[in-house]
């Protein structure tokens, strides 16, 4: 499972619009912390997934991610 790789490889453009769309975002987050997880697993990772499992129903983690986007290229939270 190599779906962060794949979140990663994709434009700016392309990660922010699969962050948005809620349903979707909620799906995308969920499977590139996962296979984060599997591929790489670090304190970091699993706290992220175990917070993002957590309180991810609500929109407000997915603009936290979306403002890490804009300033570090990268999802908050996620090695």
């Amino acid at each position: 499972m190599r779906v962060d790789a794949w979140f990663d490889e994709q434009t700016l453009l392309v990660r922010i619009i699969l962050i948005i769309i809620p349903f979707v975002g909620w799906i995308v987050e969920l499977l590139v912390r996962i296979s984060a997880l599997i591929r790489k697993q670090s304190g970091v990772n699993t706290a992220g997934l175990v917070i993002f499992a957590i309180f991810g129903g609500f929109w407000v983690l997915c603009l936290f991610d979306l403002i890490s986007l804009f300033l570090n290229d990268k999802l908050l939270l996620l090695e």
